[in-house]
């Protein structure tokens, strides 16, 4: 489990095909990871498998280069890196597993005051469970949704996100990763069956205290 708030960069050594997916290598400064950890790269939950003197490698399946944006790596590419949240850690963001939804485009950067205004074109099936005000993490960065169309969204980012993040060298037409937040995908679930059953439904929901 991971939070989306960005500490941490790394550079894209290597990348090379296997007959599984992917193996990836990438550097990190100043951080401390093992064999068998858990880490984020640009929000893909992923395992080390070897670690050496900064150097780390991680094996990606078919299945995670079809839904992100791994793929498009080249060497000298740099990534946001995250570790896992521990029992005694901030919480800062929100909950991000590391389980990537799909891509979206950039098709929209607009500088408003010191900040910059991203708008994302996404599949509708993504914007469907955006919310304005909700969280989604982008690329592995926690962000709050400014507006949501059918098939695109907006995000504010600040000077600190645009500094800290890979997302301050993305320009339109780039990809980034998308995962939207993990409580919204439960409500949609709940309505979907709901409505199967007729026992749960948005009033059901309100009375609750989900929406």
């Amino acid at each position: 489990m991971f939070t989306g708030i960005i500490e941490h960069s790394g550079r894209v050594t290597a990348i090379s095909r296997t007959d599984k997916g992917a193996c990836l290598t990438l550097y990190i400064k100043g951080i401390r990871i093992h064999k068998g950890d858990s880490v984020a790269v640009n929000g893909v939950c992923l395992t080390t498998i070897s670690a050496k003197n900064g150097g780390y490698s991680f094996d990606v399946v078919s299945e995670t280069l079809s839904r992100t944006d791994i793929g498009k790596f080249t060497v000298g590419s740099i990534v946001n890196i995250e570790l896992p949240m521990t029992t005694n850690s901030r919480f800062g963001g929100h909950f991000v597993q590391g389980h990537i939804d799909g891509t979206g485009k950039i098709q929209g950067r607009e500088t408003v005051g010191e900040a910059i205004l991203m708008w994302i074109k996404v599949e509708p099936p993504i914007a469907d469970i955006l919310v304005e005000k909700g969280s989604v993490a982008v690329d592995g960065v926690s962000l709050t949704v400014v507006d949501v169309t059918n098939d695109a969204f907006s995000v504010a980012l600040i000077p600190y996100t645009l500094e800290k993040t890979t997302l301050g060298r993305k320009s339109i037409g780039d990809t980034v990763n998308i995962e939207t937040d993990i409580i919204g995908k439960y409500i949609k679930k709940y309505l979907k069956e709901g409505r199967k059953q007729g026992n749960v439904t948005k009033k059901f929901l309100e009375e609750a205290g989900f929406v």
